[in-house]
């Protein structure tokens, strides 16, 4: 079986003029992506992707040094900024099959459009520095479609 982690990047700063892909995490954020990090009882990933914007990039971060994961693990992905959830399934569709397990740092509306789509359910707001997995039904992630998901566990800060 197959898992997804879905990553809503931590709470960031609006305080400087500058383009919304450039925006940081606040000290709200960082402290809250520490803190769910440690909390964390997740399996380490296989592998893990993350939108390239500053305040996506930079929770995965967080994750990685608190959890002690190899950041060779990480990949920016530009498609992931900005994403739809079809987009978004694109990225998880192209994954190698070894991969069993993935974690996605990204942006609403994009990944609770995505966790929807995948439970053929409503979900909840994926709020600032929260995470949803899932377990993905079939054996190969070319096979994701509507309801391939089963709702595992949900964390917010």
């Amino acid at each position: 079986m197959k898992k997804l982690t879905l990553f809503r990047h931590a709470k960031s700063s609006w305080k400087y003029p500058i383009d919304d892909i450039s925006r940081p995490l606040n000290g709200r954020g960082l402290r809250q992506a520490s803190s769910m990090a440690l909390s964390c009882t997740l399996d380490e990933p296989d592998a893990i992707i993350s939108s390239p914007a500053s305040r996506a990039y930079a929770t995965a971060l967080v994750y990685l040094y608190e959890r002690r994961i190899p950041v060779e693990k990480l990949t920016l992905r530009s498609e992931i900024y900005a994403a739809d959830s079809q987009q978004l399934l694109d990225v998880l569709k192209a994954l190698p099959e070894s991969v069993q397990h993935v974690w996605l740092f990204g942006h609403n509306p994009g990944l609770n459009d995505l966790a929807s789509f995948l439970l053929n359910k409503p979900v909840d707001n994926i709020v600032t520095s929260a995470y949803v997995t899932l377990a993905i039904e079939g054996k190969t992630w070319a096979e994701l479609d509507v309801s391939s998901g089963q709702f595992i566990h949900f964390n917010r800060p």
